[in-house]
């Protein structure tokens, strides 16, 4: 290293290492020994105010007990000795200050400020009276002169009270920061907690559903729900069962119908229930089921051979026609369907009454339900924006930390610890 070397090369500053939990300590310690410092300074302001305060009331008290010796227009001295009387009590109201009892800045503050205010009020107030008194009362201008040595000293008061509060804040401003931090690492703390709040609420649910899915496929293999969904096949095939028992009972009776509808003509009230057979043209399957036991359509079937028979009635194909209702006849087609009719549709009350009672279904229902209820409330507990404010959280805290480190350095000569 050369001797220029020696002059111009820049010293490395040196940092004391602290703990995070050990600076606001610190930076305590540093505002009250600065407020410390500057207590006697304060102390001393005060007692000098008080001794300016003190010739102030010496000086007013000459002024209100001063005689007029020299000739004074009458009216110029009505006017001054009233404005006296006010400008004395304006000039008490400033000096008849409480005494500080507590020496701290920001009590400092408040008296600096407190006084101002009403100095500033005063000056504005008591202009028109001075003007007065002055003619008159030569004592009121030693009582001014005072008032403005007590405003120098409060002016150079406050600005050395500014001065120590520019030394104080970089150490408040740390503290506040400290505190910041802390509220911000609580509230992570809290989401993380959140977080895995959510993961390990998810995770059992996850194990819940799971199980729940074991025992699902276990009863969807289950003796009991085949022979179920054999029950709803049987009530399946046999309700299609049913409307091929309707559809063969209208196209059975379509089948005769133009040669009953000409017997229905000739036939005498109390040979057949004429009020159903009726029916039997307007609502074919309505009256089939009014007509419990059949007699009413297997007697008009009779009663169309005997007229075919007989050519008391005359239709096209009568032969064929013939031939089509004696085979019903015969085969007593209509009783039979209504035979096939009660059978199927006390096996569907059967079916229906023991798929009723099945609890199997509910069973499957309630668990189906169940995971799906889950599957939802996992959807719900979603952990992506707890993880986003997590993300935004130690951002802000890095910059905070940073803020705070930079000011622990400039103004501490420490580097934290975190």
């Amino acid at each position: 290293m050369g001797i220029f070397d020696i002059f111009f090369t820049k010293k490395v500053k040196t940092y004391e290492k602290i703990s995070f939990e050990k600076l606001q300590e610190a930076a305590e310690k540093k505002i009250t020994e600065h407020e410390e410092s500057f207590k006697q300074e304060a102390k001393s302001f005060f007692a000098k105010a008080k001794q300016q305060e003190e010739k102030i009331k010496a000086d007013l008290e000459r002024l209100t007990s001063a005689k007029v010796t020299d000739q004074v227009d009458p009216e110029l001295l009505k006017v001054a000795e009233t404005s006296r009387k006010s400008f004395a009590r304006k000039v008490e109201s400033l000096i008849e200050r409480e005494e500080q009892q507590e020496f701290s800045i920001d009590s400092h503050f408040e008296a600096y400020n407190s006084f101002l205010a009403r100095f500033k009020e005063i000056d504005s107030s008591t202009v028109a009276e001075f003007a007065a008194i002055k003619e008159v009362f030569k004592e009121s201008q030693s009582v001014v002169d005072e008032m403005k040595v007590l405003k120098k000293y409060f002016d150079d008061f406050g600005e050395n009270l500014k001065n120590v509060e520019s030394k104080i804040e970089p150490f408040k401003e740390i503290a506040n920061k400290i505190k910041i931090i802390k509220d911000e690492n609580e509230k992570l703390e809290n989401y993380k907690k959140d977080l895995e709040d959510i993961f390990q609420k998810n995770e059992n649910l996850k194990k819940e559903n799971e199980m729940l899915k074991i025992n699902l496929q276990k009863l969807e293999e289950s003796g009991e729900w085949k022979n179920y969904l054999q029950m709803k096949r049987d009530l399946e095939e046999t309700e299609i069962e049913k409307r091929e028992i309707i559809s063969q009972v209208v196209q059975k009776f379509a089948s005769v119908e133009r040669p009953l509808k000409k017997v229905n003509n000739l036939l005498q009230n109390g040979e057949i229930n004429k009020k159903v057979f009726d029916k039997y043209f307007a609502s074919t399957f309505d009256a089939f089921i009014e007509d419990y036991d059949k007699s009413v359509i297997n007697a008009a079937l009779k009663e169309a051979e005997k007229a075919i028979a007989a050519k008391k009635i005359s239709i096209k194909g009568e032969e064929k026609s013939l031939d089509k209702i004696r085979e019903m006849i015969s085969a007593d087609v209509f009783s039979e369907l209504g035979r096939q009719w009660q059978k199927v549709n006390d096996e569907i009350s059967e079916l229906n009454l023991k798929i009723e009672n099945s609890e199997v279904e509910k069973k499957r229902n309630e668990m189906i339900k169940i995971i799906s209820d889950r599957e939802n409330e996992m959807k719900q507990n979603r952990k992506e924006k707890i993880e986003q404010q997590i993300k935004i959280l130690e951002q802000n805290l890095a910059a905070e930390k940073d803020g705070l480190q930079k000011l622990a350095k400039d103004n501490m000569l420490m580097e934290i610890e975190f």
